[in-house]
């Protein structure tokens, strides 16, 4: 079913609290990825933002069907791939032979990310040639401290009531010391949001509230840069369209304001 939401509101938020925004775009398993020399070549255009570039692996661990029993031994695989840094360490590229992503701890407006990312994939799509896009992913994690709040009551005016239910609670709310959701959206456009969501108390004192929206197209297609940009602009649409319904026009107000 669509989400029928309405057109988001794309203004900046001078306040927004992002803890890291991801993008990874999934494609057939590729060796080209692996070759130093073709590692090298992404890096050279990239290079004048991620100067620095280190070799990578990731254990990948998956169980084994044996017969009536059902799972069986434990099989893993090492792969190799390659990781680009910024001089701060705050944008990090990766290159694995089925994936590659862009992630930022700094992050300030789409449009920046956008032209990042879309160097990013001109430099996959003219060095390592994958054949087809099998998966687009983009995440945001917002870590909201501030306005400060006290108990986890105090972020019943800024979350959306239905999402906050226990913390209303009337004899609940009041014994809550952490909250922790999960809920998935699907479209009949292929497209899945997973909402991970809650409070918690932070070390300092107060109260913390997490939103975290892990958006994603699952679909096999040919791999041509175009149309894995305009999947992530749609995916970046969906994420605001859900982060707006998320939360109360007080918080809305309360990140546009200037810092």
């Amino acid at each position: 079913m669509p989400l029928n939401l309405p057109e988001p509101m794309r203004d900046r938020l001078p306040r927004a609290q992002l803890d890291l925004v991801v993008c990874q775009v999934r494609h057939e398993r590729n060796f080209a990825s692996i070759d130093p020399k073709r590692a090298l070549s992404v890096h050279s255009t990239l290079a004048s933002r991620y100067p620095s570039i280190e070799d990578m692996s990731a254990q990948e661990i998956g169980f084994v069907v044996s017969g009536p029993t059902g799972v069986g031994p434990v099989s893993s695989e090492t792969s190799r791939g390659w990781r680009f840094r910024s001089p701060d360490e705050k944008w990090i590229v990766v290159i694995m032979p089925d994936f590659f992503s862009l992630e930022t701890t700094e992050y300030s407006t789409w449009e920046e990310f956008k032209e990042r990312l879309t160097e990013l994939t001109a430099a996959i799509h003219d060095q390592l040639s994958p054949s087809i896009e099998t998966r687009l992913g983009l995440r945001y994690i917002d870590r909201l401290t501030k306005p400060h709040a006290e108990s986890a009551r105090d972020w019943a005016p800024f979350i959306d009531p239905s999402l906050i239910g226990p913390i209303l609670h009337p004899t609940l709310g009041d014994s809550l010391t952490q909250l922790q959701q999960v809920v998935r959206l699907d479209t009949d456009d292929g497209r899945q949001v997973i909402l991970r969501h809650g409070c918690s108390t932070e070390d300092g004192g107060g109260w913390t509230y997490l939103l975290d929206y892990d958006c994603s197209t699952a679909r096999s297609q040919p791999f041509e840069a175009e149309a894995v940009l305009t999947g992530i602009e749609d995916l970046h649409t969906i994420a605001l369209q859900v982060f707006q319904a998320s939360v109360t026009p007080a918080l809305m107000a309360y990140l546009r304001e200037e810092v």
